[in-house]
């Protein structure tokens, strides 16, 4: 069995850790204070132990925090980004509805610039309604966690994002 040595006061023990955390070595604090080395290591263990799991769980969150926010901030710029080129194109389509139908005869400038138009139509990315949905929820569901809709209805989450994303054409 094993012997039970002296015990020690709250006050005694965290005198110790005081002088300790003051930069003393064990074997200083331990001839001052008259408490083992092993005793005083144990104390400064258990002491440290909570303090090191609280912290490396608040880093874990923060880590967490900011890759969501990252995710976040790169779905939305992929939607402005999208709702950018749709503009683009739209002025494009615009254009080209101007020019009217191919017509027999036309002059070259309008044969050259419905060219233009046409490849420049076709090099745009369209984003897919259906990413563009999953985008949004995607958002929704993040943004659902930090701002819960109103009671009255007004501006529920997703109109809020589509309007942050979209401008007020939305």
């Amino acid at each position: 069995m094993k012997k039970k040595g002296r015990s020690y006061s709250e006050k005694e023990k965290r005198v110790c850790l005081k002088k300790l955390r003051e930069g003393m070595s064990f074997a200083q604090v331990s001839e001052r204070c008259g408490v083992s080395v092993s005793t005083l290591r144990k104390w400064h263990k258990q002491e440290s132990e909570p303090a090191q799991r609280e912290n490396s769980q608040q880093a874990l969150g923060q880590m967490a925090r900011e890759g969501m926010r990252m995710n976040v901030d790169l779905l939305v710029r992929r939607l402005e980004t999208a709702c950018t080129a749709e503009r683009e194109m739209e002025q494009i389509r615009g254009q080209l509805r101007r020019l009217g139908p191919k017509e027999k005869g036309e002059s070259e400038d309008v044969t050259r610039e419905r060219t233009r138009l046409e490849t420049a139509l076709e090099s745009y990315y369209h984003l897919s309604d259906t990413t563009a949905a999953t985008f949004l929820k995607t958002l929704m569901a993040v943004r659902a966690k930090e701002e819960m809709p109103r009671a009255d209805g007004e501006l529920q989450n997703y109109e809020t994002l589509l309007k942050s994303v979209m401008g007020e054409e939305f």
